[in-house]
């Protein structure tokens, strides 16, 4: 080739990669003139009411588990809202604002803030619900959308992310733009925009299956599905679409959670203390062994044991935190070969039946890439009816309580804490070395 016809191609070349970078450019800028057409749609609506669901399918040793759950939104400036998750509900009537907790059959109320932002929606158990876990974009992006400042800005910052226009889809008759959330790092996610209001159907986890890992050895774990999907969506809602907060049947009243949190003197009290230096109840544990099968663990079967008693759920945020300090202690107890044995116990209730709990909880540590289970120390339970936290009065999550080889409540627990592992193992030696923490108190009934 000549050097003439070698500079043409070269020229030729240079300028399809400049034309390609045009477009790449252009296209960027389409993108995020849609997500400020989203967010503008979203920021001017007086009002704003979907059916929100959240839908997860997790495919364990090729067989689908399918999940449904409540994310029901009703929201009417400047500061009411209902908000209908499976954990927690929360409603600002105005003038107060009470959150509930499924698993624990408490709820509290707390002066309603004057105006809704992310920040509303991001404390105490209504937090930890929405942000924890692997729906915690499915809730960050619509709720951004609606309360949040400069929300175009805010969200590619959240998620690292470039937004594209992959094109067009029809549901139902519907014709729906596809926008994609390009992130740095971790899954991208794909938003269907109605193109006749500018606001969203639904939001979609792109992820790669190869991503997903198992807890235990000889399975295999693969999400197939996440998803958020709005339902029927108004932005025409009338003040009293907002009621004032109704207790379920059987609930108890507790102290705000941020009045809590913000106590300065005495640790509040947690009902699980009542049992520090009693005998702990007698329980009975559905344990899951490295096989993917149940066997049952009971009190009286871990005598002689320093026991550690980690209570959590897959919606918890802050005992998905904590869950790789678990980790690192029972992996050094089990090297120790030291008398102790930690069991992680799933409070979620949700599915109902014991094998698609225990489907939801394996699919929830291989994501998280967590392994709590294979050798002597380290064990996965499942309390689905609740009936084990009841019976230690377990009022919030995580929680951890300490049995010491009598079966004596030694210490508890409530909340994360980052120094959570040294509190937790500082304990554990004293035991291991025949220290007692507390005063012994008379055996509470079985």
């Amino acid at each position: 080739m000549t050097r003439t016809r070698t500079t043409l191609v070269l020229a030729l070349f240079a300028g399809l990669i400049a034309r390609d970078a045009r477009a790449g450019a252009d296209d960027e800028v389409d993108a995020r003139q849609r997500l400020e057409a989203i967010a503008k749609a979203y920021q001017n609506a007086p009002a704003y009411c979907d059916n929100g669901e959240l839908r997860i399918a997790v495919a364990v040793d090729r067989e689908t588990v399918a999940q449904r759950a409540p994310f029901r939104l009703t929201l009417v400036r400047p500061n009411l809202f209902k908000l209908e998750t499976e954990p927690v509900t929360a409603v600002s009537d105005g003038k107060s604002m009470s959150t509930s907790v499924t698993a624990t059959k408490r709820f509290s109320t707390a002066p309603a803030p004057s105006t809704l932002s992310l920040d509303t929606f991001r404390s105490g158990p209504l937090g930890s619900a929405l942000f924890g876990g692997p729906t915690d974009r499915l809730a960050f992006i619509p709720l951004n959308f609606l309360v949040g400042e400069s929300p175009v800005k805010t969200l590619l910052a959240e998620l690292d992310a470039k937004p594209r226009i992959e094109g067009e889809r029809e549901v139902e008759g519907t014709r729906f733009v596809l926008l994609l959330l390009d992130a740095e790092k971790g899954p991208d996610y794909r938003l269907l925009v109605d193109p006749a209001t500018n606001l969203l159907a639904a939001i979609e986890v792109v992820f790669d299956p190869k991503d997903s890992s198992s807890a235990f050895p000889g399975e295999t774990v693969a999400v197939e599905r996440i998803e958020w999907r709005a339902g029927r969506v108004e932005t025409m809602v009338a003040k009293d679409a907002v009621a004032g907060y109704r207790p379920p049947e059987g609930y108890t009243k507790v102290e705000p959670f941020d009045k809590v949190a913000g106590a300065q003197a005495e640790a509040p009290k947690h009902r699980v203390e009542d049992l520090l230096g009693r005998q702990a109840p007698n329980f009975s544990l559905t344990v899951i062994d490295p096989a993917g099968k149940f066997e049952t663990v009971t009190r009286d079967d871990l005598t002689g044991k320093v026991v550690m008693l980690d209570f959590w759920a897959t919606w918890c945020g802050p005992c998905l935190a904590e869950l790789p300090e678990v980790q690192k202690m029972i992996e050094a107890y089990a090297k120790e070969k030291k008398e102790v044995v930690i069991i992680a116990l799933s409070e979620d209730q949700r599915p109902s039946e014991l094998a698609e709990v225990r489907k939801l909880v394996e699919k929830t540590l291989g994501e998280k890439k967590i392994a709590l289970a294979g050798n002597a120390v380290g064990k996965i339970a499942l309390d689905p009816s609740g009936t084990i936290g009841e019976a230690f009065q377990i009022e919030g999550l995580p929680t951890v309580v300490i049995l010491d080889g009598k079966g004596i409540v030694q210490a508890a627990h409530v909340g994360f804490r980052p120094d959570v592992r040294e509190t937790l193992t500082r304990d554990i030696d004293a035991l291991l070395e025949g220290k007692s923490l507390v005063k012994a108190k008379p055996k509470a009934k079985d």
